[in-house]
């Protein structure tokens, strides 16, 4: 017997029984009656493996497409520049046109940073490989001299 045959029957029985004033609908035929429509309900949507796998299916937490380090490296690096640039022409909207230019050398705003420093708190940060040693190592994974510097200033802007 279904499911639906069994609700039939059990809904058909209990008119019955009240028409001819045998037996009100029982409580107990009440939830009988409930509990085979839930079951109706849940195997409409599925079994427990395919809810799994359909909730599966729609994880947002698939592996995302990233760039290399090296790239992001590059990046990273182009980034703090194209910032460096922004200030300065905050700096001009706000002193004039020439301010920049009217400073002395040592005015001028400049940030020398090694790749070792910088190589060491984008990707070695706040890992048991933040050490000198490591962070050398991961600048030749990455192609560049640990001592080289680079400078972010205010040279190129005129």
């Amino acid at each position: 017997m279904t499911d639906q045959e069994a609700i039939k029957l059990l809904k058909d029985a209990s008119r019955n029984n009240e028409m001819l004033g045998i037996m009100p609908k029982s409580d107990i035929g009440k939830c009988i009656i409930k509990a085979l429509e839930e079951i109706q309900q849940y195997r409409a949507i599925g079994t427990p493996e395919e809810c799994r796998e359909a909730v599966e299916k729609q994880k947002v937490n698939k592996e995302l497409e990233s760039h290399d380090e090296k790239h992001i490296l590059k990046e990273c690096i182009i980034l703090v520049q194209g910032m460096v640039d922004e200030f300065a022409e905050w700096y001009k909207w706000i002193h004039g046109e020439d301010a920049i230019s009217e400073l002395d050398e040592e005015e001028r705003f400049c940030v020398r940073k090694s790749y070792f420093r910088i190589v060491q708190r984008l990707f070695l940060f706040g890992t048991r490989h933040s050490g000198g040693t490591s962070t050398r190592a991961k600048c030749k994974q990455l192609g560049v001299d640990s001592s080289e510097e680079i400078t972010f200033d205010w040279s190129d802007v005129e």
